[in-house]
């Protein structure tokens, strides 16, 4: 939230807004930095997504399943890592500044509701890219005692804000996997909607900050 308040006062003194707010965890590591980000920027060019994320390496044998069947390097995710997370700044009016009020119990709760509002709110918009293969290689010593119960809560509580029929859109947090369809899947990176470039969404959707999106 620090890196979001220095970006909003960068913005003020050039007098223009950033398109995308990029969050990038410091170990983030990428073989190539210089041409893996060159791809990065042309995905985020051509698909305009809400959320944009690279493949992360640790979870690349569930996401690689996907790759392997239908070979398309950009596919709509549920439940993703924060590694590196690029968000549109029309969207961040619903997704930023990071909730971290319940950190202190697991430190992935203010990521868990992120990644719930996002995909409830973009279904088609938060894409992840094979172009761009990240690695995660080191992981401190952090609160993560109590993530299920604060997570289910925090499911909960979005939950009892969303209309009736939207409701669902909401997953209950899993150590591993959910069911779907009476299939155990691979709770993190999950296959989840048919993903769209902006510009081939209804046009009341194409403005992520429009309030069309929260109806």
């Amino acid at each position: 939230n620090f890196l979001l308040a220095a970006a909003a006062a960068s913005e003020l003194r050039a007098g223009r807004r950033y398109t995308y707010y990029c969050y990038f965890d410091a170990d983030a590591y990428v073989t190539d930095w210089a041409a893996s980000w060159d791809r990065f920027q042309a995905f985020l060019q051509h698909w305009e997504p809400a959320v944009g994320l690279p493949e992360l390496i640790e979870y690349s044998n569930a996401i690689r399943v996907n790759f392997q069947f239908d070979h398309n390097q950009t596919r709509s995710v549920n439940n993703f890592d924060h590694t590196v997370v690029a968000v549109h700044a029309d969207a961040s009016r619903w997704l930023l500044p990071y909730v971290t009020d319940l950190d202190g119990g697991c430190q992935w709760v203010s990521q868990w509701r992120f990644s719930s509002v996002a995909n409830a709110l973009f279904p088609e918009h938060v894409l992840m890219t094979h172009e761009l293969r990240v690695e995660n290689p080191h992981h401190s010593s952090y609160s993560k005692g109590k993530c299920l119960e604060l997570m289910f809560n925090v499911t909960m509580e979005l939950r009892s804000e969303a209309p009736a029929a939207a409701q669902s859109c909401y997953l209950l947090p899993s150590n591993e996997a959910v069911s779907v369809e009476g299939r155990q899947i691979l709770s993190a990176y999950m296959p989840w909607s048919q993903p769209l470039r902006r510009l081939e969404a209804e046009a009341s959707r194409q403005n992520y900050s429009s309030s069309e999106i929260a109806n």
